[in-house]
């Protein structure tokens, strides 16, 4: 279908919007962060973007699936000249080294919850369920020596000592 618009006349919002795989309101969310500048209006006519738009659009949306913040994506695109390769570098290793701490960190909570899961599993017979007394236990104390258990809950670290003593299950060595 050609409605008479060439790629000559630019692109409505709707079309870099589709174009890019997002919804209109993000192309106006990334213009209201700084990220994508918004064409200047013709007299009497639609905000017409030029090709770079969905480009734009695309470089953020692959930067996102690197786990890079908007504002990391808004340095990204300000990087140039010689100390552009060497500034990017730093912020990818900063960002791999965050990734690679969540990942222990759920390495963590999934062997937690296996273990749990496996304690529910030899007591089937039981009336009592161990992950729910687990989390019941978590919830009596502040986790790991936090205050607050409002604050950070379930956190790992240092473990903190519930009623009887005993280490709180919910927090790892």
């Amino acid at each position: 279908m050609n409605d008479g618009m060439t790629l000559d006349d630019g692109l409505t919002i709707g079309r870099v919007a589709k174009a890019a795989g997002v919804n209109v309101e993000t192309i106006r969310y990334y213009q209201r962060r700084g990220l994508l500048a918004k064409p200047q209006r013709r007299y009497g006519t639609h905000t017409r973007y030029s090709r770079s738009a969905v480009s734009r659009v695309l470089f953020i949306k692959c930067a996102q699936h690197l786990d890079f913040t908007l504002d990391d994506i808004a340095a990204l695109l300000t990087m140039n000249g010689t100390q552009r390769c060497q500034d990017a570098r730093s912020l990818g290793e900063q960002k791999l080294a965050t990734i690679e701490a969540r990942i222990a960190e759920l390495c963590d909570v999934r062997s937690h919850l296996r273990g749990l899961l496996a304690e529910c599993a030899r007591n089937e017979q039981s009336n009592c369920c161990p992950m729910i007394d687990s989390l019941t236990e978590c919830s009596s104390v502040p986790p790991c020596g936090v205050a607050d258990p409002q604050i950070a809950p379930f956190k790992t670290g240092a473990a903190a000592k519930g009623k009887d003593g005993a280490a709180v299950p919910c927090c790892q060595d």
